[in-house]
């Protein structure tokens, strides 16, 4: 009698703990978390949560995805192509157990083809703003180029400028002091009357090129059309 009892005891734990294995067996869920970019801190750390998730709870497979790049049409085809692979293994797990139930629900063509169209047409505009960029780079290139060349040129006029000035100035000291020898006592040898020489010059020369010129200052004014000369 105590046997049986025994027996009958094991037999019902025995069916309990089938129970309850198959219970658990019939809780295991997949969550997968599809964001919006990849390799970013925020979402990074957003996938640390998920396979801690994951960790605390065996019956359930959780883990996360998503495109590489910001892009609304790839993370709808990643979504997708989750559905497929779910509705996939959704649909062996049927045939294996011999269910015969409703087909899952799988990826919309169209609407898969829609977003391959949708992703060509922006590869398409990527390159061509690749290409702008190249050809604005390549024009910038190629005035500052020129610009340097304008630099260079007036730079070496600058130079020839300064040593012309430098042998009228040599040329001029030389005449004072034969002019000196000539005449001691004539008006140019003066140095305002020599100065006033120097700024009746420059000022002709800058009127010429429609400029003004302040012999108090030293500074330089832009004549307007009207007063320029003709």
């Amino acid at each position: 009698m105590k046997l049986t009892r025994l027996s009958a005891a094991l037999a019902t734990g025995a069916l309990a703990l089938g129970v309850i294995a198959a219970a658990q067996a019939a809780t295991n869920e997949t969550i997968v978390t599809v964001v919006k970019v990849t390799g970013i801190n925020w979402f990074n750390r957003m996938d640390e949560g998920v396979k801690e998730f994951a960790k605390d709870n065996p019956g359930v497979q959780a883990y996360q995805t998503g495109p590489g790049r910001a892009d609304a049409a790839q993370q709808r085809a990643t979504e997708l192509a989750e559905m497929g692979e779910f509705a996939n293994a959704e649909a062996s797990s049927e045939a294996a157990e011999g269910a015969v139930e409703a087909q899952p629900a799988a990826a919309d063509p169209e609407e898969v083809e829609t977003l391959k169209a949708q992703l060509a047409g922006e590869a398409a505009k990527h390159a061509t703003a690749i290409t702008e960029a190249r050809e604005n780079i390549k024009r910038w290139s190629e005035y500052a180029n020129g610009l340097k060349q304008q630099l260079a040129q007036a730079n070496e006029k600058a130079i020839v400028g300064l040593a012309r000035s430098a042998g009228e100035a040599s040329l001029s000291r030389r005449l004072a002091t034969e002019l000196g020898q000539v005449a001691p006592e004539h008006e140019l040898l003066r140095k305002e009357s020599q100065q006033q020489v120097v700024v009746e010059a420059v000022s002709a020369h800058l009127e010429q090129q429609g400029y003004a010129y302040d012999a108090k200052t030293g500074m330089v004014t832009k004549l307007s059309t009207e007063n320029a000369p003709a």
